[in-house]
């Protein structure tokens, strides 16, 4: 039996997916029990399974007060074939299994580049890169493993959380960042630490390349789930009025505007307040701010970090560039001489 986790897509009046809007409803508890929600906008609460296939769900509609709740229940083959497709409403939601739109009238999902049939588990159109991997035939679902591997869609930028690298405290998450390009090659990694290893602090703050990063990404990305990996990678959504490969760029420029300079420290704990030390939480979720990703999603990236994943930000980045890093150290100073006066 699968674990269960919680999942939560809105929808507006005509069943049409709203992207980013998690927390643009207000929930209004009345006298009698009875929860309402805004108007136009309807509310689809599923609990789903490790893969993100809906199990049972519940929605609302349109702010005014329903004669009952409209309950869903859907279980899926490996594929995405409908085993159990139930609900109370005439209402049903075109998005299913993986969170894809199911076309009603071929019975196919819509992934974006192609369409899949989840039947006979096989893509409608050749994949893009079916020249790169002869072994592997072109209309294949996930290399006919949808249970362990991924289908990636091309340009994307990752968040991996893992145990703390060349350490043994289990609960201390590390956290780095990836870019992949429309071939799933990797453009970028990036992840910060201590310049000469020590995890308890008072190093220098830099980029490291850590060996078990390495591994795990490379693994994840040939459908291996590696043992230091802490949840499941989780991809970046893209910021509102930027194209992928806008997005793609700002990240890398934010990565290689890293001011590097002595005087910002490392230290577990990712300094709280104080401007001049960090880690590498504050260093991937100051990357990811500065690129242009709001703080709804920043939230919604730190709530799904396993483990103690301190300095962790949402809204607020870190001294980043030279300039930037090199006023905070002045500002430092001065308020130690101050304090020394």
């Amino acid at each position: 039996m699968h674990d269960l986790v919680t999942a939560e897509t809105l929808y507006d009046a005509a069943g049409n997916k709203l992207q980013g809007t998690q927390n643009t409803y207000e929930l209004k508890q009345q006298t009698d029990a009875t929860v309402y929600f805004p108007a136009l906008v309807s509310v689809k609460q599923a609990i789903c399974d490790n893969n993100g296939s809906d199990s049972m769900s519940t929605t609302m509609h349109n702010g005014t007060k329903p004669s009952v709740y409209d309950m869903t229940y859907d279980a899926y083959l490996p594929y995405g074939e409908l085993l159990v497709d139930e609900h109370t409403s005439s209402e049903d939601m075109p998005y299913k299994f993986n969170g894809k739109e199911l076309d009603q009238e071929t019975g196919l999902y819509y992934y974006g580049a192609r369409y899949m049939n989840p039947v006979t588990s096989l893509w409608y159109g050749v994949d893009a890169l079916a020249e790169k991997y002869p072994s592997i035939g072109g209309y294949v679902y996930c290399v006919g493993n949808p249970i362990k591997c991924v289908d990636l869609d091309g340009k994307a930028v990752w968040l991996f959380a893992t145990k703390l690298p060349g350490t043994h405290v289990p609960l201390a998450t590390h956290t780095f960042l990836v870019v992949t390009g429309d071939n799933g090659k990797v453009l970028r990694y990036a992840a910060y630490g201590p310049q000469n290893g020590n995890p308890i602090g008072g190093d220098k703050l830099t980029e490291c390349h850590y060996q078990q990063d390495q591994q795990v990404f490379t693994d994840f990305f040939k459908g291996k789930l590696n043992e230091n990996l802490k949840g499941h990678p989780q991809k970046v959504k893209i910021p509102k009025g930027m194209t992928s490969n806008e997005f793609d760029k700002k990240v890398i420029q934010t990565i290689n505007s890293f001011g590097n300079i002595d005087g910002i420290t490392y230290t577990i704990l990712g300094g709280g307040s104080d401007k001049t030390s960090g880690n590498c939480n504050t260093s991937s979720s100051t990357i990811l701010i500065k690129a242009g990703v709001n703080k709804v999603e920043m939230e919604s990236l730190e709530s799904n970090i396993e483990g103690i994943n301190t300095g962790f930000q949402t809204c607020k980045p870190k001294p980043w560039t030279k300039k930037e890093q090199e006023k905070a150290l002045k500002e430092k100073n001065n308020s130690n001489r101050f304090k020394a006066l």
